[in-house]
């Protein structure tokens, strides 16, 4: 009684609540409720759409297939996108492709965990080139769950195709508000293990204490990326520095004040004592060398 009653409520969970998909693969020329909904008994089972003569894709509005399906019992349907797509998967063997993709991933993101990657021709295909090259992909697609690859042909000729990588990347967030240029360290963020989806810029991977400072003010719970940060300055304006001068085997060394920031290897404007301004390269914490 107790297992029944589990089930009636997972169902209805089911029926109340789903995300569409932008993509859906189908194997024949017709578009069934079991390719959307999961767990569809056969008896159940019924025909949304079909594919035109000789037509591998069936593109509708997200609204009209909502519609669609709250008329079979399905509520609670939302979506992220505009149109839903369906693509006849062509009988071809795509590994060579997907290793690429995988590998195009794993060489971005450190201990990224790849579950599935799908990769489907832009125009239907019988088969595969014989011989092949992959081309190489475009220097933004590893921001995004989905993108675009190509391969080329002896004869020179590009095909290109569609991807789709489902996947587990590290991330880090601020633990709480940081000011600009505050120090980012293992105390005031947090690592994240998220679904790869869209970001604006690579996130930030490691984080080493007294190594990166903050561009712009961030908020509690931001994602921080590279666009986020920079290296520490290990000179602050106004601060004193000690300078060190070097001819042959004779070192002098003495304060001075700061006239900017600097990173490491930076090369700034120190002032002396007496006022003069003198060019440094800023080598550590509060210390240059006469450049």
């Amino acid at each position: 009684m107790y297992i029944k009653i589990i089930f009636l409520l997972l169902f209805a969970l089911q029926l109340s609540a789903l995300e569409l998909q932008r993509n859906y693969f189908i194997k024949e020329d017709t578009i069934k409720l079991s390719h959307i909904i999961e767990g569809v008994n056969s008896s159940d089972d019924r025909v949304l759409f079909s594919l035109s003569n000789n037509k591998h894709i069936k593109r509708v509005t997200a609204k009209k297939l909502i519609g669609m399906l709250k008329k079979l019992g399905y509520k609670d349907i939302h979506s992220k996108y505009p149109y839903i797509q369906f693509n006849k998967i062509s009988p071809i063997d795509t590994t060579k492709v997907k290793e690429y993709v995988i590998e195009h991933y794993k060489e971005k993101y450190k201990g990224i965990l790849v579950k599935d990657v799908k990769i489907y021709p832009r125009t239907y295909m019988d088969t595969m080139p014989k011989n092949y090259t992959l081309v190489k992909l475009r220097s933004r697609e590893h921001l995004s769950n989905d993108g675009i690859v190509a391969i080329k042909t002896d004869k020179n000729k590009k095909i290109f195709f569609n991807y789709t990588i489902q996947a587990y990347v590290n991330t880090f967030v601020l633990r709480n508000d940081l000011q600009r240029d505050g120090e980012l360290s293992t105390l005031n963020t947090r690592k994240n293990s998220i679904i790869l989806d869209k970001f604006r810029a690579m996130p930030v991977q490691t984080i080493e204490n007294g190594t990166l400072e903050l561009k712009h003010t961030m908020k509690k719970g931001e994602l921080l990326t590279l666009r986020d940060v920079e290296s520490l300055a290990l000179i602050r304006r106004d601060s004193s520095v000690n300078v060190t001068l070097q001819n042959g085997s004779i070192v002098i060394s003495f304060s001075a004040r700061a006239l900017q920031d600097g990173r490491k290897g930076d090369v700034i404007f120190v002032e002396n004592d007496k006022g003069k301004k003198i060019k440094v390269v800023v080598v550590g914490k509060n210390k240059a060398k006469v450049k």
